[in-house]
C-alpha cells in the first residue's frame, strides 16, 4: 500500500490530504482498521531552504590551506554539511575499534527523525555556525537574502 497522507482538522479529525488517500480510504470496508507508523511531516519548502542555506555557506567558506602527505584536500559539500551540522549541536559520537577514540557524525535530519520545531532550531544553529566561519563582512540578513536568491532560481 502506498503512503497515505492525512491532515488534522477541527482538533480531532483526520482528513485525506490528496486524491490517492481519498481513493484508498473509500476502497476500505466500513469498520476496517488502518494501522501504521505515523510521521508528522515537516514543511518540504523549509527543508529546501535549509539546503540552500548550506549551499550559500559552503560557497562563502574558504578552507585554510592544508597540506598533508596525501596532498591538499578538496573542498567537499558533503563534508561541509556534516561538519556544520555537528558544530550546530546535532552530532553523535561513533567509537573507533580501539574503544577509546571517537569521531562525531551528524544525526539524521530525515522527516521521520526530526519534527518542525527541532528542524527550525537546527536551521538557526547552522546559520550561527556559518556566520562564524565566513568573512565577517557578511551579516545574518545578507545570508538570508542569498538563501532567498538561491530559492528563487530553484
Amino acid at each position: 500500500m502506498r503512503e497515505l497522507m492525512f491532515q488534522k482538522i477541527n482538533g480531532h479529525f483526520l482528513q485525506a490530504l490528496d486524491q490517492e488517500t481519498v481513493n484508498a480510504v473509500e476502497a476500505m470496508a466500513d469498520g476496517a482498521v488502518l494501522a501504521g507508523n505515523f510521521v508528522n511531516k515537516r514543511n518540504p519548502k523549509f527543508h529546501r531552504k535549509f539546503f540552500a542555506l548550506l549551499r550559500v555557506g559552503f560557497d562563502l567558506w574558504e578552507p585554510g590551506k592544508i597540506n598533508t602527505k596525501w596532498g591538499t584536500p578538496e573542498k567537499s559539500f558533503n563534508q561541509y554539511r556534516a561538519q556544520v551540522t555537528v558544530l550546530a549541536g546535532y552530532g553523535e559520537p561513533v567509537f573507533n575499534l580501539d574503544g577509546q577514540s571517537f569521531r562525531m557524525v551528524p544525526k539524521s535530519i530525515s522527516f521521520a527523525k526530526m519534527n518542525e520545531t527541532e528542524f527550525a532550531e537546527l536551521y538557526s544553529n547552522v546559520l550561527d555556525v556559518i556566520l562564524k566561519n565566513i568573512p565577517d563582512t557578511y551579516t545574518k540578513i545578507d545570508i538570508e537574502n542569498a538563501v532567498d536568491d538561491v530559492l528563487g532560481f530553484a
